[in-house]
């Protein structure tokens, strides 16, 4: 019997999908002002697209970077825990939950400096 490979682009991109749709879903219950603005149909269908491109972009290395650093937390932190598997296992679940957070963060805040009139880089 043949090994089955998980660990592949086309296992990823459902998660990608659910991340995007988490995104604009948490995205419109949170801000009101982007759930008016996306729902009002006043935006350029090209306004549309780069909102789709980005979100989905953004979603797909989130998904990549949070599996990259999953991996290396649960390769390097493992020998640590050895006796306590318990302990082991809250440890890894709170720092994969803190650089999620961080990371989200980061594009966020990355999002706000790219996308504020003042902060624009053509003015």
């Amino acid at each position: 019997m043949s090994e089955i490979k998980y660990d592949n682009i086309q296992n990823r991109l459902p998660l990608t999908g659910i991340v995007f749709f988490l995104a604009y879903f948490l995205s419109m219950l949170t801000d009101r002002n982007y759930a008016a603005l996306l729902l009002g149909g006043r935006l350029s269908l090209a306004s549309y697209v780069a909102d789709i491109a980005g979100t989905l972009l953004t979603s797909f290395v989130f998904v990549e970077l949070s599996i990259f650093y999953s991996r290396w937390l649960f390769r390097y932190i493992s020998f640590t825990f050895t006796g306590k598997p318990y302990c082991g296992l809250f440890v890894k679940a709170l720092l994969l939950l803190l650089m999620n957070n961080l990371m989200v963060w980061c594009f966020s805040t990355l999002g706000i400096i790219l996308c504020e009139k003042s902060h624009s880089f053509f003015y």
